[in-house]
């Protein structure tokens, strides 16, 4: 990336709530643009900027979270003199801009998703974040990109990037991207060996930390970062999946039971059960070993049903190398708050996978997903329990956007509704 000169903006300061809701989206590509300072000073940590319509039914607010240290300013929440209109594109600047020696540092911002026009979060069932361009100076200066919490990274199978755990406090909490010494000219979406991206699920925020570091003097430490929300194709892409294969709940008198199965249970360190009640914040409720069993193994964990309101829950898998992936989250009501419906689908229009809310017994049930002519798209057996389960199908696989139907078969009893994928 280039190093530019900084330039002055206006901003209006206005009093600033955050609240959480219950809505949830599926995106497409996000668009980051026109910002606006909407609590605390411009540049300082806590400060909070909306970027409006980022899509047709809601806004992005980022927040400074912090800095490595005081020598870290923000020279502009959003460049646009170079890059992608459409990307989120801070410039983060070392000092007056330039070091004498060697140095690392960095500055970490929190973008959450809100109702357009509120401050009320909203839940996004799937969402692509790539980071373009993590390169150097062509001299002692190497950029780096670091994420929170993540389903899932894709990078090229020639990748220049290095990637490590991010660490806090000694426990990772997400991963780090650094880039190359070397400079590759402009911001180019080809140059995908400078690129990773990210899947977020069932998320309503993301924090990353955008930095650099240098192995002795330079004088180019005013670094722009491009950040992206959209896919990209990789030419020979290296994706390192979630080894979890599912993971279901079911609510019924009074007790909420969840179960997981894994492949590669080998691998695994350990089972973090998490949960939250504002799908934001999630704390640690269970730590389950594995157990020795090599390949596909299945787990069961029981909790209390929430009293009032509601819980979720989700899964956070940790590896033997270190590497760590979450499950999606489940949402379970206080017993009467449930909705009526025997069949529901949560999030629709749906990404690659359906959340599936159904109330039944003990008993072995068929999913199938059909196209408008009535024709069998793909098939699944799922074990249920008595009460409300919620299951996830896996759809990735249906190609093309549209209209579908998801049918329930529970012995001679079939169910259906309709969904947008």
């Amino acid at each position: 990336m280039k190093h530019f000169v900084p330039f002055l903006k206006a901003f209006v300061l206005v009093a600033f709530t955050f609240f959480y809701g219950n809505s949830t989206a599926q995106v497409g590509e996000l668009s980051f643009s026109n910002p606006s300072l909407v609590s605390g000073s411009a540049g300082a940590n806590g400060a909070v900027y909306r970027f409006p319509n980022v899509n047709a039914t809601f806004d992005a607010l980022v927040t400074i979270k912090g800095r490595s240290s005081s020598q870290v300013n923000l020279t502009s929440i959003d460049l646009t003199s170079t890059g992608f209109q459409k990307a989120f594109q801070p410039q983060i600047r070392w000092g007056s801009g330039s070091v004498s020696s060697a140095q690392s540092w960095w500055m970490e911002f929190e973008i959450t998703f809100v109702n357009k026009g509120t401050s009320v979060a909203t839940l996004v069932d799937e969402l692509k974040v790539t980071a373009l361009d993590i390169d150097g100076d062509n001299s002692r200066l190497n950029e780096w990109v670091a994420f929170h919490n993540t389903n899932m990274y894709k990078l090229e199978a020639n990748s220049a990037l290095n990637v490590s755990n991010l660490v806090h406090s000694g426990v990772v909490i997400g991963k780090r991207f650094d880039g190359i010494v070397k400079e590759h000219p402009g911001i180019d979406t080809a140059a995908t060996e400078l690129m990773t991206t990210l899947t977020y699920e069932n998320s309503s925020t993301i924090t990353v930390r955008m930095g650099a570091a240098t192995t002795g003097s330079a004088s180019n430490t005013n670094r722009m970062y491009s950040i992206w929300f959209r896919d990209f194709n990789y030419q020979q892409p290296l994706i390192l999946p979630v080894k979890l294969l599912s993971f279901n709940g079911n609510s019924h008198n009074q007790k909420v039971t969840l179960n997981w199965m894994v492949d590669m249970n080998e691998d695994a360190d350990s089972y973090e059960v998490e949960k939250s009640t504002n799908g934001r914040d999630f704390s640690k409720v269970a730590l389950v070993f594995p157990t020795n069993k090599q390949g596909v193994e299945s787990y069961i964990y029981n909790a209390a049903a929430p009293a009032q309101g509601k819980e979720l829950y989700r899964l956070k898998l940790v590896d033997k190398n270190g590497t760590i992936s979450y499950s999606r989250i489940l949402a379970f009501q206080a017993a009467g708050a449930a909705t009526a419906n025997t069949l529901r689908i949560a999030g629709n229009p749906a990404g690659g996978q359906l959340n599936v809310s159904y109330q039944t017994n003990n008993r072995q049930i068929t999913l199938r997903v059909l196209n408008m002519n009535g024709g069998t798209l793909l098939q699944q057996t799922v074990a249920t329990m008595t009460g409300t389960n919620l299951i996830g199908v896996d759809i990735s696989s249906i190609a093309g956007t549209g209209l579908y139907i998801l049918e329930v078969v529970d012995g001679p009893v079939r169910t259906s509704t309709r969904f947008v994928k």
